[in-house]
């Protein structure tokens, strides 16, 4: 018993001494709804998942520690424009571990994707986003059939603008105008009376 004791007390000590280097892990909120999403990403789109490359970069984010870092290369066909992509192949970029909050990409799986352009005009997709298979995005679906629809048959695109939670803007544009014709008519009014 004693000895057993000893060893314990032997690992405690030299683990104590263990200092382990930084680590991240992806922590997500619960998303917003489809629309929201679609408001905040750069691109949406629904597509199939043609190629998966996995991409290794050196960064550096303390002075003197450099990690490496792997991300996946995931390109997309078959698209049907949700939101600002007019191509038939789309590419992005996601961390390649879940932990760091990359999306599981499936080679020729469908998925419905929200996507961001970061500052070095790179477009990116991770796992706390609406991005998911198409078979686990029947919401999403479902607020963007009108559009998909439209779009499926290669009419003019909508403007997502159109979807009915933006129109709060065209409301408050008339309430505007009107309120500048107002102020118009009232000081023209004064300035006859004053005469």
């Amino acid at each position: 018993m004693k000895k057993i004791l000893s060893y314990i007390i032997l690992l405690f000590i030299a683990f104590s001494f263990y200092t382990p280097s930084q680590s991240f892990a992806c922590s997500c909120m619960i998303p917003e709804t489809p629309q929201k999403e679609l408001e905040r990403a750069d691109y949406v789109f629904v597509g199939t998942v043609w190629e998966i490359d996995t991409v290794s970069f050196i960064e550096e984010y303390l002075p003197g520690e450099k990690f490496e870092r792997k991300n996946k290369k995931v390109t997309l066909n078959n698209i049907t424009n949700i939101k600002w992509v007019n191509t038939q192949e789309f590419s992005l970029t996601t961390p390649d571990q879940s932990a760091s909050c990359g999306i599981n990409f499936q080679e020729n799986k469908e998925y419905i994707v929200y996507a961001h352009q970061d500052d070095n005009a790179e477009v990116r997709a991770w796992l706390c986003s609406r991005t998911n298979l198409t078979e686990y995005a029947q919401e999403d679906l479902d607020v963007f059939a009108k559009i998909l629809e439209q779009n499926k048959n290669q009419q003019t695109p909508i403007d997502y603008n159109d979807l009915p939670q933006n129109n709060y803007i065209k409301i408050i544009l008339v309430l505007v105008w009107i309120l500048l014709f107002s102020i118009v008519g009232i000081y023209k009014l004064s300035k006859k009376d004053s005469k």
